[in-house]
């Protein structure tokens, strides 16, 4: 099959220099080698352009942060071509990412696809409850055509996202999920392939995981109440926390009966997410 050419995009916020370098390596090394890599950076106070100045990619600042729909909407209007992939700067993308995500958007109806999360390392409480709560490695999981649009590595077609509007700039988060119910809601297919693997390469802090678990779950649905907060309490305890005790990790049983209240101080305090290194 004759591939079509491809842009590819990473956003960056204040990522260590290390794992920038990785990810726009891995792009680097896709059997379907992107024409172009543009790496946007969010206004970091780390020099990116320096940090990648041997690298062929082009890097596009902002003067300051403006979070995660702005950036993407960013690299989508400078993408030379359709079909645009995109990686956060914490992650890297399988070697063979590139090339089977163009195969899969050759169908009409296909507006995006996306992967899963592999994590390589579970040797500490944090990683550990990170592939078990938030990426879920151990779970099987199927090919689905109505996903809910995760951009952490995935492709997308340019045509059809400008069609409907677009990232929107004023989401600073869950602004992947707002595209693809646009998508979806215009007639299209968005697609999660299994087969499409995406590695991540840091670990997390407590708060960190905290933060991203609220904001890739509670952050989607306004303030909560208080039965809400109920259920969410019942929940980490029965299910999440029983995992973890089940695989004899009691350390990681503590974050998880931690993290009903994480989320209810968020919602309650009004506190803002930022883009942050978290993904």
């Amino acid at each position: 099959m004759n591939l079509p050419p491809v842009s590819a995009y990473l956003l960056a916020f204040n990522n260590t220099c290390e794992t920038l370098r990785a990810a726009v390596q891995s792009l680097l090394e896709q059997s379907h080698k992107p024409e172009e890599i543009l790496v946007i950076d969010d206004g970091s106070a780390l020099p990116v352009a320096d940090c990648l100045k041997d690298l062929p990619v082009r890097v596009l600042r902002h003067a300051h942060n403006k979070g995660r729909g702005a950036a993407r909407a960013t690299a989508m209007a400078e993408a030379k071509f359709d079909l645009v992939t995109c990686c956060d700067a914490t992650n890297a993308l399988d070697s063979d990412f590139v090339r089977r995500a163009a195969m899969r958007l050759d169908e009409e109806k296909a507006a995006a696809v996306f992967g899963r999360f592999v994590q390589p390392k579970q040797n500490t409480a944090t990683l550990r409850w990170r592939g078990r709560h938030l990426y879920r490695v151990d779970i099987p999981y199927e090919f689905s055509r109505q996903a809910r649009l995760s951009t952490h590595g995935a492709m997308l077609k340019k045509r059809v996202v400008s069609e409907v509007g677009g990232f929107d700039p004023a989401f600073r988060y869950n602004e992947d999920g707002d595209l693809g119910r646009r998508l979806v809601a215009a007639g299209y297919d968005v697609l999660f392939d299994p087969e499409l693997k995406v590695v991540s390469l840091t670990d997390n802090s407590v708060l960190q995981l905290l933060e991203r678990y609220w904001r890739w779950n509670s952050g989607l649905v306004g303030r909560l109440t208080f039965g809400d907060y109920l259920k969410l309490t019942v929940y980490s305890l029965t299910v999440m926390a029983r995992n973890d005790l089940r695989a004899r990790d009691p350390a990681a049983a503590l974050i998880s009966a931690f993290c009903p209240h994480y989320q209810a101080w968020k919602s309650w305090s009004g506190k803002r997410s930022q883009q942050g290194v978290v993904g």
